[in-house]
Parts: C-alpha cells; structure tokens; sequence
C-alpha cells in the first residue's frame, strides 16, 4: 500500500501501528504489512515520527497543537490541510485499526 501526502521525488515508507518503526526486527510481520505503510516525503516522515502529526480512522489529517513548524511546506500541507480528509486510490487501505492503535498513544487527539 502507498499513499502520498505531498510530491517528493525521494519517498519513504513509515508504519501507522505504533511501535512497530521500534520493533521492525522483532515483528517484521507488522513493519512490512501492506496495511501498515504510508508513503511520505522525508519532511512529513520525520514530523510524523516524532508524532507531530498523525492520520485517525477516518483518514483525517490531525496535528498536535504544539506544532509550528518552520517550514512553509509543512505548514500548508499539514497546519492548514487539518481536518481534511485523505483521498486514497480504490484499491489502497490502511487498516483502521492500526491507526486507532497508533494514535491511542497520542495525549493531544
């Protein structure tokens, strides 16, 4: 499963089920599940690691309020694009309930 959030020629993949970027050699099974990987440019993969900004079930962007970030960029990708809905390709999914696990840890949603 790939899903972009912004044009990057250099992508990358990060996992929505929580501790799996920690635990990828202890469960390989969930890093590398289709239903687990969103596909990001390097700045929306770092602020996404770092929980600044998460996807929920409804694949709606959420962003904590403490981020301001720097960069322009992210600002209107994310910041300004909060509340929206994701538009995913028909025959992508990330399993809800990886989200729901992952943003279970977030104290801001």
């Amino acid at each position: 499963m790939r899903v972009f959030l912004s044009h990057d020629r250099h992508p990358g993949g990060t996992n929505a089920r929580p501790g799996s970027r920690a635990t990828r050699s202890q469960r390989p099974d969930l890093a590398e599940h289709p239903e687990n990987v969103f596909v990001l440019n390097s700045l929306h993969h770092r602020a996404f690691d770092a929980n600044l900004f998460t996807v929920d079930s409804d694949y709606q962007i959420r962003a904590s309020p403490s981020f301001d970030p720097g960069h322009p960029f992210l600002r209107q990708t994310i910041i300004e694009r909060q509340g929206e809905q994701l538009s995913l390709p028909p025959d992508v999914r990330v399993r809800s309930t990886f989200l729901e696990e992952l943003n279970a840890g977030l104290y801001w949603l």
